[in-house]
C-alpha cells in the first residue's frame, strides 16, 4: 500500500497556499510598515475602547489622563492613593513628535489643555463625551470623538468643536 500524496493533492495544496499568500502579503506590508502617526492614532483608539470595556467588566471607574505638556497618556483608577497615582503617572505613554495632543473638549467644561484633561470611563458602560484634538504635522489636525454610550471612537481629519 502506497503512503504518500498524489500529484493532484500536492498541486491543490500549493495553489491554495499561493492564493492565501497573495491576499496576506499586502495586508502584512500595511500592518508592519505603518508610519508613527497611524500607529499613534490606532493606539489612542484602542486605549479608549479598552478602558470602556474594562470599566464595565470590572465595575471600576478608570480615568484616561491626556498630558498635553509631555504629549502622553496615562491611566488611573478612581480612589487611588497618592503613591499609586504617582506610580500610574510614571507609566505614561509618550506619543512621537509628529502626533501632538492639543487639547480635550468636554460638553460641560469646554476646552481643557492643562492637567485636568481627563476622560472618565464609568462602570455602567458609559464615559465622558469628549473631543480630543491632535496635531499630526504642521498643518493637519485630527479630532477623536469619544461618545458617551458608544464603544467606538470616530476620527475626523479636521478640528471639530461641540458648538
Amino acid at each position: 500500500m502506497n503512503k504518500g500524496f498524489t500529484l493532484i493533492e500536492l498541486l491543490l495544496v500549493i495553489s491554495l497556499m499561493s492564493v492565501m499568500l497573495f491576499f496576506a502579503i499586502p495586508r502584512f506590508h500595511e500592518w508592519a510598515f505603518q508610519d508613527e502617526g497611524k500607529q499613534s492614532t490606532q493606539r489612542l483608539i484602542n486605549q479608549i475602547q479598552f478602558l470602556k470595556q474594562k470599566s464595565q467588566e470590572e465595575g471600576i471607574t478608570y480615568i484616561l489622563h491626556m498630558d498635553v505638556d509631555t504629549n502622553g497618556i496615562w491611566i488611573s483608577e478612581q480612589g487611588m492613593d497618592e503613591a499609586a497615582l504617582q506610580e500610574a503617572k510614571n507609566n505614561i505613554y509618550t506619543f512621537p513628535d509628529n502626533f501632538r495632543i492639543i487639547d480635550v473638549e468636554f460638553i460641560k467644561s469646554g476646552i481643557v489643555s492643562d492637567e485636568n484633561c481627563a476622560i472618565r470611563f464609568y462602570p455602567g458602560g458609559y464615559s465622558d463625551k469628549a473631543l480630543i484634538h491632535v496635531q499630526t504635522d504642521q498643518t493637519s489636525q485630527l479630532t477623536f470623538t469619544v461618545e458617551s454610550f458608544l464603544s467606538f471612537v470616530t476620527v475626523d481629519e479636521s478640528s471639530i468643536h461641540f458648538e
